[in-house]
């Protein structure tokens, strides 16, 4: 259209072939952006940027940056030097910026690390593989209803820096699991649970894999709760489940590794309620389990304009009323009400 050839004038944009690298296409962006939402605490937006200027005046690697902060976390509590830390040090070794491991860090964030490589990643790298991280006020309403009893397992199928994992009410560190394909993002997960239990000599239950594409052995078979936030977008292999969009593979397979009255609770694009693409991800939805919640959110992600909503899904053969939350306003609503539309 005419409005369309203006905007890429403007943009600079002359040559047919040239894809954009901003607006609607983000895939080329090279913006990094600072996701306040996932801040703990917001007084710590000052030195968080003080770090990221010292990081990009020493001109190292991210994953460099992050190994050393890594260090430097761990030494301040104590256990850089023991051995079931060292062995996580030495898979994911890198050369260490002395800088960064005697920088002073704040020391009231729940993920430093995550935040950091949040900070350092490229807008298009983050776009290419979804991996925009959940804010922390969205993590703790979905988990709130979620307290892990004696014998009890968590999953998170694609974890990325153990957000989820470290949020969980009164877990211990065998009873959480962790799956991503990131390597970076693993590293950071295992650092983080090792400085949430400090006291615990174990080896955390992160697993360097593609959830969708490889079954791993030394998981359980199935788990009382997973909970998670899938990447969104088209798979790029052919369909699993009959299903294009990642998310809803995630789901339909999250749901196969549920134990009986077990709990699944995913975030998902608000798309998913009522575009036409997503409706045999309704009718899973509405005919596996009990659907017990929708919830949907205001809260945004940095860098990302799509609408979102949770899901809380058991697996039981009894099927109650669905609530509906939409900012103040809560409903029961039966499910046959649903297969009307």
């Amino acid at each position: 259209s005419s409005s369309t050839k203006k905007n890429w004038e403007k943009l600079g944009v002359t040559e047919s072939d040239k894809k954009l690298c901003s607006r609607a296409n983000k895939m080329l962006s090279q913006k990094r952006i600072m996701p306040l939402e996932y801040f703990s605490k917001k007084e710590n937006k000052n030195d968080i940027i003080a770090l990221l200027e010292k990081i990009t005046e020493l001109n190292c690697t991210i994953e460099e940056v992050i190994y050393s902060l890594a260090i430097n976390l761990l030494k301040r509590h104590c256990l850089a030097e023991k051995n079931h830390v060292q062995i996580i040090l030495k898979q994911y070794c890198r050369t260490m910026i002395e800088q960064l491991v005697e920088y002073p860090l704040p020391t009231n964030e729940q993920d430093l690390l995550g935040l950091i490589y949040q900070c350092l990643q490229k807008e298009g790298e983050k776009n290419k593989k979804g991996a925009y991280y959940t804010p922390l006020p969205v993590i703790e309403k979905m988990l709130k209803e979620i307290s892990l009893q004696k014998g009890q397992t968590f999953l998170d199928p694609c974890c990325g820096s153990g957000a989820f994992l470290l949020a969980v009410k009164k877990a211990q560190c065998h009873q959480l699991f962790g799956i991503d394909k990131d390597p970076l993002a693993v590293f950071i997960a295992k650092c983080n649970l090792v400085l949430k239990f400090p006291n615990e000599i174990f080896q955390p239950q992160i697993y360097l894999e593609d959830y969708l594409q490889k079954e791993i052995t030394a998981l359980p078979r199935q788990f009382d709760f997973i909970v998670t936030n899938p990447p969104w977008g088209a798979l790029k292999e052919k369909e699993i489940f009959a299903m294009k969009e990642t998310f809803s593979c995630f789901l339909i397979k999250a749901y196969e590794q549920l134990k009986e009255n077990g709990m699944l609770h995913f975030l998902l694009p608000e798309a998913v309620m009522n575009v036409k693409a997503h409706r045999k991800l309704r009718e899973f939805l509405l005919c596996h389990g009990n659907l017990k919640k929708i919830e949907y959110y205001n809260d945004m992600f940095s860098g990302v304009t799509t609408k979102f909503v949770s899901v809380l899904l058991e697996k039981t053969k009894s099927q109650n009323c669905i609530s509906i939350k939409k900012e103040e306003k809560k409903v029961e609503i039966a499910p046959k009400e649903f297969y009307k539309t």
